[in-house]
């Protein structure tokens, strides 16, 4: 197998065809993330993307894209919004990770959504986690019937609080592609004050994440796009998301709502009504995201495994990364309760605002 790199935006049309190809032929790394639009989208605003491209034995090729964040460490492009991680190549494709990485120039790439398919990461892998995901590609009539027999409540919340709303603000309206001005401002502010009350790190307070949301929001093509999504009740704005789509796959980032609606479920009423119209547009697959979120666990149908760990060419390297899960395991672990999970918290905050 031979590897060789280049800047991704050097990357030519007859590649970017053939990486669209051969993510289309993969299932398991459908997600929008996945698409060489998400990765030229990333070069608008920071010049150290790279992609290494593999030529298999079989005359098949592959796709690593990475943002070089040292002489020597790399991340996943679009960290920390990337909401899948991974190698586009075909399904039955196998590499060494630490010869790809050597070729690269690197010693460390880090992941936290990488697909768990890739087995040939699997030798570091740390932790194993579900990634939950809508399927509507039975029509949305058998959604809700799973709803139903999932929770007897959650269809009967969803009519109630759409009902009150409706009488209080006025009828129910969801746009997938809503192009008013103002709403992506609308959406920072209000993603900023809901992380703010969650305790979590503030990544918007970084000006790149902010510029590349706003580049890659809008953008375009036949097989790729990236929308901003709006719910109002009569002329109330309740809640928008960024939602990016490939082919037949969305994916809900940055979800947000009104904290004046909150009393009536603007979350679920979102997901919901997202639900119906991707069925009723051909979308088959509506990814949620990793992470414990009650919404996600009570409207998901389906997940796919993913994993967190680091790639580290030097043993020293891979002490290090497994030292961290360790911790990282033992702060989670129900034994003690939680307790230094805050401080675990605290650490992982000021690691990923301070300045690089």
């Amino acid at each position: 197998m031979k590897i060789y790199t280049l800047p991704a935006q050097d990357l030519t049309a007859a590649d970017q065809a053939h990486w669209s190809q051969v993510q289309a032929a993969n299932s398991t790394i459908a997600n929008p993330s996945f698409c060489p639009e998400f990765t030229l989208a990333a070069t608008e605003i920071h010049n150290d993307i790279e992609v290494a491209v593999l030529e298999f034995e079989n005359a098949q090729r592959g796709y690593f894209p990475y943002q070089r964040t040292s002489g020597s460490t790399a991340i996943p492009v679009g960290y920390p919004l990337s909401e899948m991680n991974g190698l586009i190549a075909g399904s039955d494709a196998t590499w060494n990770s630490v010869e790809l990485l050597k070729a690269c120039g690197l010693k460390r790439w880090k992941f936290d959504h990488l697909v768990a398919d890739q087995t040939s990461f699997a030798p570091h892998f740390h932790v194993l986690d579900e990634s939950p995901y809508i399927d509507v590609s039975d029509g949305f009539d058998a959604y809700l019937e799973f709803l139903g027999g999932h929770s007897k409540s959650v269809l009967r919340t969803w009519r109630k609080k759409a009902g009150k709303l409706e009488k209080q603000c006025g009828p129910l309206r969801f746009t997938l592609n809503d192009t008013s001005p103002q709403l992506f401002e609308t959406l920072i502010d209000w993603k900023r004050a809901q992380i703010a009350l969650q305790g979590y790190a503030d990544i918007f307070q970084d000006p790149k994440v902010v510029d590349f949301l706003a580049c890659i929001t809008g953008t375009s093509t036949p097989d790729f796009s990236c929308m901003l999504s709006t719910l109002y009740a009569g002329d109330h704005l309740v809640a928008l998301s960024v939602v990016m789509k490939c082919r037949d796959v969305a994916s809900v980032w940055i979800p947000t709502f009104s904290y004046d609606h909150s009393k009536h479920s603007p979350g679920l009423l979102f997901h919901i009504e997202l639900a119906r119209t991707c069925a009723e547009n051909g979308i088959t697959r509506i990814d949620l995201g990793r992470g414990e979120n009650r919404l996600k666990e009570t409207l998901a149908n389906s997940s796919q495994t993913v994993a967190l760990g680091s790639v580290d060419a030097s043993l020293w390297g891979r002490s290090l990364t497994s030292a961290w899960y360790g911790s990282r395991a033992l702060a989670h672990s129900k034994m003690l309760r939680g307790k230094p999970l805050h401080s675990l918290r605290r650490v992982k905050k000021l690691l990923t605002t301070s300045p690089t």
